[in-house]
């Protein structure tokens, strides 16, 4: 019960740690306290768990935030069309990448909520339509990487259910809600999935092209990565220290004189590696899979499998983020991991402890 909890605070003192041989310390040390949320992490178990919130009593209100995105959304296009918010809808965010993050992770939780066996009448018709709106609001987005994920995980979902044997008319109406979602987002990202292979072969067709390439969303993804590949080859055990940014190593840049000013390398897992090393990579990985396997597998096993799905698609959505994106390098988005990570597991503890009372006997 305490390793969960230490594993999640040592992500602060990692950070901090890395300052003794980081490159450049202030960088090290300013990037521990944007993970000052993790530390926070048992706290706010504590806290949850005296205040009896209830994952499942959220998810009206959830969907109920999804309509006020949408209406904000489509109030911006409609009435400030020239307004940045309505270009990329930041609602407030720090970018749109921020936002459609988050909300990825609540759609794919919705459409649990949507499929549940037990989901019926005007709750699970909030439910929808929180669902449909949330798809509206996260299209403004524009986000390519979150929507695919989000497809994917909720693809998984699907397939879980089926095998729960679920109803035929659940199974059209659930099969119906996913054709309105490809019909929405089809017109509005065909456009954005079809430039990617034009900046991929641009990247790759020489010093010319590549100079042109740097300025697109791809090719300069696919510069920070072999710029990370190679610092990571100059420093593999320990790394450069936490906070490293690509303009920190502007000599393996193909131009040296203009390196990204961007806060990082835009690459979960490399970004782990550059910051403490292999040997923290490992460590890393460890810890990970000691939570996956506390937080879901086991649970799993112990028949909480509607809480272990909400902890899942978090996971996944975080986990798919970082292929293309730094998911736990924003303090916004760092706030929303640790929530709901807390809340889960509180209400899995609380869900454990119930289940052990059930079991004691009963004397006369």
């Amino acid at each position: 019960m305490w390793l969960v909890p230490l594993f999640f605070v040592s992500v602060f003192f990692f950070k901090l740690l890395s300052a003794t041989w980081a490159l450049v310390p202030k960088e090290a040390i300013d990037s521990a306290f944007n993970s000052f949320h993790f530390l926070l992490w048992p706290a706010l178990v504590v806290y949850i768990r005296n205040a009896n919130l209830s994952v499942r009593r959220a998810e009206p209100w959830i969907a109920g935030s999804m309509l006020v995105l949408m209406l904000w959304y489509l109030g911006a296009r409609f009435f400030f069309p020239m307004s940045i918010d309505a270009q990329c809808f930041k609602a407030g965010a720090h970018n749109c990448g921020l936002l459609g993050q988050t909300m990825a992770f609540m759609l794919l939780w919705l459409f649990i909520a949507v499929t549940r066996p037990d989901s019926r009448g005007v709750n699970r018709m909030l439910l929808v339509g929180g669902l449909l709106a949330g798809w509206i609001a996260f299209l403004g987005t524009i986000r390519r990487t979150e929507m695919l994920g989000l497809l994917l995980g909720m693809a998984v979902v699907l397939v879980w259910r089926f095998n729960e044997r679920i109803s035929i008319k659940r199974v059209v109406v659930t099969l119906g809600l996913c054709f309105a979602v490809l019909v929405m987002a089809w017109p509005v990202m065909a456009s954005r999935f079809s430039i990617v292979t034009q900046e991929v072969s641009m990247y790759f067709q020489g010093e010319a092209a590549r100079g042109q390439a740097l300025h697109t969303s791809v090719g300069a993804r696919l510069e920070m990565y072999r710029v990370a590949l190679e610092a990571i080859e100059e420093r593999p055990l320990l790394g450069w220290g936490a906070g490293l940014k690509p303009r920190d190593v502007p000599q393996y840049a193909t131009d040296p004189q203009n390196p990204y000013a961007f806060s990082n390398f835009h690459q979960q897992y490399l970004q782990v590696i550059l910051e403490v090393g292999l040997i923290g990579g490992l460590l890393a990985f460890i810890m990970v899979g000691y939570i996956c396997r506390q937080m879901i597998v086991v649970p799993w096993r112990q028949g909480h499998r509607e809480l272990v799905a909400i902890v899942a698609a978090l996971f996944f959505t975080y986990a798919w983020k970082a292929l293309a994106n730094g998911a736990l390098l924003y303090s916004v988005t760092n706030s929303v991991f640790v929530f709901f990570s807390a809340w889960v597991w509180a209400e899995l503890m609380c869900a454990n402890n119930n289940a052990r009372l059930d079991q004691l006997p009963v004397h006369s």
